[in-house]
C-alpha cells in the first residue's frame, strides 16, 4: 500500500490519470506478449525461436536508424506551438524531413542491397536472410510509421485512442500470428515475421487518419532545422549504440551457434518486459519533462518518480523469474530452455540499470544537447564490444549477461556523471540570475 501511495504522491493530477489510462492498457499488451511466449515456444523449435529474434533485433535496428530521431524531435517540438495551426504545421514539417530522408536512405539500401550485405555479416550466414528480405523492409517501414503515429497520438492525448490502437494491436497480431503458425507449421519463422507486420499495418491504415488530419500543409524551415539537429546527432549516436546491442547475440551465435543463442533471446525477451513498462509510462512522462520550465521542480518531480519506479521493478523482476520457474518446473516451457533461469537475473539488474540511463538521456534532450548522445555513443562503443567480446566468447550465454549488466552500469555512469555537472551548472546560472 505505502508503494502505491508513494507513486499516487510523485505522480499527481491529469499526469497521473494520463499514466493510469494508458498503463491499464498497456499492461495487458506487454503481459500478453509475455504470457504466450509458451505457445510461441510450442510452434517454433529452438533454432527457429532464435532465427525470429535475431531478424526483429534487424528490423528494430534498422527502424531505429532510419527514422532519423525524428519521432524524438517529434515529441520535442510539438510543445512549441501555441495552437492547434501553430503544432499542426510543426507536426507537417517533421513528417515532411523524415519522409525526404528516408525515401533516400530507403532507395540507396534497396539498390546496393545494403540490408543483405549488414544482415548475412550480423548472421555469419547460420541462415538465408533473402527469403525474409521483402517482409524485413516492409517491417521497418510499418514500424517507423506506427511509432510516429503512436507518439502522436500520446503526445496530443488522445488516450482513448491510444488505448484502442494498443489493444487492436495485440489481438490482430496474436490472433493472425498464431492461427497463421498452426496452418503453414513448416515455416513458422517467416510467418510470424509477415503476419506480426501485416496486423502492424491494418492497424497503421485505420488510425493514420488521425495523424494526417491534424497536418496543417505549411511547412516551417525553422521547425524542419530544429528536428534536424534533434534528431541527426541521435541517429548518428545510434550507430554505435545499436553496435553494442547487436555484439552479444553476433558473438554468442558466432561462438555457440543458434540454439544457444535462442536461450539467451528468451532470457533477454522476458527481461524486456522493465524497458517496455518503462517506455510506457516515458511516453506520458517525457513530455511533461519538456513541458516544465522550472528545472528544480522537474528534478524533484522525476527523482521521487524514479525512486518508486526502480522498486516497482525490483518486484516485477522477481516476479518474472519466479514465473519462468514454475513455467519450466510444469514442462510449458522446453527444458532446453532452462539455462535462461541463471541468466534471468543478470540481465533483469542490467535492465533496471538501464531505465535510469534512458530517463538521464530524456534530459540530454530537455536541454538540447542531444550531441552529447553521440559523443557518449562513440566513446563507450570500443570499451562495451570488448567486454562483450571477452566474456561473451570465454563464458557463453553468462558472460554475454554479464557483459550487459557492466555495459549498462558504465553507460549510467557515464550519462549520470554529464547530466548532473550540466544540472548544476544551470542551477547556479538561474540563483545567480535571481539574485541580480
Amino acid at each position: 500500500m505505502k508503494i502505491i501511495y508513494k507513486i499516487l504522491t510523485a505522480i499527481r493530477g491529469e499526469m497521473f490519470l494520463n499514466f493510469a489510462s494508458l498503463f491499464s492498457v498497456d499492461i495487458i499488451v506487454k503481459i500478453s506478449i509475455y504470457l504466450l511466449l509458451p505457445v510461441y515456444l510450442n510452434l517454433m523449435t529452438q533454432a527457429e525461436f532464435g532465427v525470429y529474434n535475431y531478424l526483429l533485433s534487424f528490423v528494430i535496428i534498422s527502424s531505429g536508424l532510419l527514422s532519423f530521431g525524428q519521432n524524438i524531435a517529434q515529441s520535442k517540438l510539438y510543445f512549441d506551438g501555441n495552437n492547434e495551426q501553430e503544432r499542426g504545421e510543426i507536426l507537417f514539417s517533421i513528417a515532411s524531413v523524415w519522409a525526404v530522408m528516408f525515401l533516400v536512405g530507403f532507395a540507396l539500401i534497396v539498390i546496393f542491397n545494403i540490408d543483405t550485405f549488414v544482415a548475412n555479416a550480423l548472421f555469419n550466414n547460420s541462415f538465408d536472410y533473402l527469403p525474409y528480405r521483402k517482409t524485413a523492409l516492409m517491417a521497418v517501414t510499418i514500424t517507423i510509421i506506427n511509432g510516429m503515429l503512436f507518439n502522436f497520438l500520446v503526445i496530443s492525448k488522445q488516450i482513448r485512442k491510444v488505448q484502442i490502437f494498443n489493444l487492436s494491436k495485440l489481438l490482430l497480431i496474436n490472433i493472425l500470428s498464431i492461427g497463421a503458425m498452426f496452418y503453414f507449421s513448416d515455416k513458422s519463422v517467416a510467418v510470424r515475421l509477415l503476419f506480426t507486420y501485416l496486423s502492424e499495418l491494418f492497424v497503421l491504415l485505420f488510425f493514420a487518419k488521425y495523424l494526417f488530419s491534424a497536418f496543417k500543409l505549411r511547412f516551417n524551415l525553422k521547425t524542419a532545422k530544429k528536428a534536424l539537429a534533434i534528431g541527426l546527432p541521435i541517429t548518428l549516436a545510434s550507430l554505435p549504440a545499436y553496435g553494442i546491442t547487436i555484439a552479444d547475440k553476433y558473438f554468442i551465435n558466432k561462438y555457440y551457434g543458434i540454439n544457444d543463442l535462442s536461450v539467451f533471446y528468451l532470457a533477454f525477451t522476458i527481461s524486456s518486459v522493465l524497458p517496455m513498462v518503462f517506455y510506457s509510462f516515458n511516453n506520458v512522462l517525457s513530455p511533461e519533462i519538456f513541458k516544465e520550465k522550472d528545472l528544480l521542480k522537474n528534478l524533484k518531480r522525476t527523482g521521487k518518480i524514479l525512486l518508486v519506479l526502480e522498486l516497482v521493478f525490483v518486484l516485477i523482476a522477481v516476479g518474472l523469474w519466479f514465473s519462468i520457474f514454475v513455467l519450466l518446473k510444469f514442462d510449458l516451457i522446453n527444458v532446453n530452455y532452462t539455462e535462461s533461469l541463471k541468466l534471468l537475473p543478470i540481465l533483469l539488474a542490467g535492465q533496471i540499470i538501464s531505465i535510469v540511463t534512458a530517463l538521464l538521456s530524456i534530459f540530454l534532450i530537455h536541454f538540447e544537447k542531444t550531441y552529447f548522445h553521440t559523443l557518449f555513443a562513440f566513446a563507450l562503443f570500443l570499451p562495451s564490444v570488448a567486454i562483450t567480446y571477452f566474456l561473451t566468447s570465454k563464458f557463453g550465454n553468462t558472460g554475454a549477461a554479464f557483459a550487459f549488466l557492466f555495459n549498462a552500469l558504465l553507460a549510467a555512469l557515464v550519462f549520470g556523471t554529464v547530466v548532473f555537472r550540466i544540472v548544476k551548472t544551470k542551477l547556479s546560472f538561474n540563483s545567480n540570475a535571481s539574485t541580480l
